[in-house]
């Protein structure tokens, strides 16, 4: 399914692996400091833990590509893989692999 017509609703990390792959530091990111302030009640040792994952995730998909589909609705809406979804976007990915439920 190509990229550009699913829909995620969440448009937040929009630009973050992009300032990754520049090399600032996540805690530089925009999308750090909105989720620093959206997730207060995390702490922040929980809240770089869970940016750190999506790095990791990030790196996989960079070297390996996508192995779990997004799951989607009839509408194309993104049920589960809104991050992957952007991470692929961010990639140049054209199309991605879904699950319709």
């Amino acid at each position: 399914v190509g990229v550009g017509s699913l829909g995620c609703g969440n448009h937040v990390q929009d630009g973050f692996y992009e300032d990754i792959d520049k090399g600032t530091d996540y805690k530089a990111t925009r999308y750090y400091r909105i989720l620093k302030h959206y997730r207060k009640a995390w702490g922040e040792e929980k809240l770089n833990r869970w940016i750190e994952e999506r790095i990791k995730v990030y790196t996989d998909l960079k070297k390996y590509g996508l192995k779990k589909p997004l799951l989607i609705d009839k509408n194309k809406l993104i049920l589960d893989g809104n991050h992957r979804h952007s991470m692929m976007r961010s990639l140049g990915y054209k199309s991605v692999i879904v699950r319709e439920t």
